[in-house]
């Protein structure tokens, strides 16, 4: 990728660093040092931020990474990384940024960075995340973390080979009235969990993001099923404590003018035998995120919506209905996922969700994504000790 050269502190009353690129051969060609051996350490300093990297600094970080670290406070935003140099160095302005690259691997280069945030097109996610674990920066990578079981399996062997904090960016995870469906069925209420069923549509990602075209396009990863399907199945797993071990999708394009899905509906089995399903949609006005939890002795229902947790008991003997409807806590900061990524790199802490908890809704999507291919029922594949390395 060419540099677009020095962005001046003559152009701007910022005093920005300049695009460090110049004569760097093509990603074919670049070999970044492994560092085995790297070891993760607290800060000296107390009181020092931690200084991140945006790499795919879109409409995304603009909306969520960005006022998320600003947010957690002890945190600051180092530099960013776009390849529209002009629309980066808008946003840079905008946020008081003073580094900006064209190039992601000038900005793994920079010492000074203690951590990275991966945001682009998906198809990239592989080649950059294990870029980034050689280079001894910590990892917060959006969903879906790759494409393939290979490239996820790399990513996540590259991240503990070289002792770098590794955290998939599942926000349900962090949603209150989520966390709440989690404790009640924690809590035993509803008994054994027998199924489970997700909804989550919204209108598209054009509508918030009109420049992202990568999300209509197969090749880099885009389609509602990897956008959206991950979302509400990863809230299904954590809620149930359940993994995939099959799944049978349909996937459709029925007003998009694309040639991805816009709408896809899945029917899961779990490893204990249980089943739930999902469905998905990028035509969804207004948008919606249901979540419906079935046990032996009752149900939690999620509306994000109305914020409102239901849970609806029946007594097997009497046959009285008894219905609950739990608190949902106001919004804090433990709703913030980087607040608590920013927190695992100071304090030396496994996430939440690191690289292996992903590992299945990962899996999940891509198997999903073959079902649809093959109108046949797919296994979902489960983590193996050994992979090739992805391309560099």
């Amino acid at each position: 990728m060419t540099s677009h050269g020095c962005l001046s502190a003559l152009t701007t009353p910022l005093n920005f660093r300049p695009v460090l690129s110049s004569n760097k051969p093509g990603p074919e060609k670049l070999k970044i040092k492994n560092k085995p051996g790297i070891k993760l350490q607290r800060k000296k300093n107390k009181t020092a931020k931690i200084r991140i990297g945006i790499i795919g600094a879109g409409e995304m970080a603009s909306r969520l990474h960005i006022p998320w670290i600003k947010a957690a406070r002890n945190a600051e935003i180092a530099a960013l990384c776009r390849r529209d140099a002009a629309k980066a160095f808008s946003l840079a302005i905008k946020h008081g940024i003073r580094a900006v690259y064209t190039d992601y691997r000038d900005l793994l280069s920079e010492k000074s960075i203690d951590a990275v945030i991966i945001a682009t097109p998906n198809s990239l996610h592989c080649v950059q995340a294990a870029a980034a674990a050689r280079a001894g920066k910590h990892i917060f990578i959006e969903k879906p973390m790759a494409l393939s079981v290979a490239e996820l399996e790399t990513i996540i062997r590259e991240a503990e080979k070289c002792r770098v904090i590794l955290m998939a960016g599942h926000p349900l995870r962090f949603d209150r009235g989520i966390i709440k469906v989690k404790q009640a069925v924690d809590s035993g209420i509803i008994g054994r969990v027998l199924s489970m069923r997700g909804r989550l549509g919204h209108a598209g990602p054009e509508k918030w993001s009109a420049a992202a075209k990568w999300y209509f396009d197969s090749k880099q990863g885009g389609g509602c099923l990897p956008d959206l399907g991950i979302h509400i199945f990863d809230a299904m797993r954590f809620v149930s404590r359940k993994d995939a071990s099959s799944v049978y999708c349909l996937t459709k394009t029925n007003m998009k003018k694309a040639l991805v899905d816009d709408n896809a509906a899945a029917v899961v089995e779990f490893t204990d035998g249980t089943s739930g399903s999902f469905d998905v949609s990028w035509t969804a006005v207004p948008q919606e995120l249901s979540l419906s939890v079935y046990g032996d002795k009752g149900s939690i229902f999620f509306n994000a919506g109305t914020r409102e947790v239901k849970v609806e008991l029946v007594n097997a003997k009497t046959g009285k209905f008894r219905l609950i409807k739990p608190r949902i806590p106001a919004a804090g900061r433990s709703d913030n996922p980087l607040a608590h990524f920013i927190e695992c790199v100071r304090e030396n802490k496994r996430p939440l969700i690191d690289g292996r908890e992903a590992f299945n809704s990962t899996a999940l999507i891509i198997a999903a994504l073959q079902s649809a291919e093959t109108g046949r029922r797919q296994a979902v594949h489960g983590l193996r000790k050994k992979r090739k390395a992805c391309s560099r």
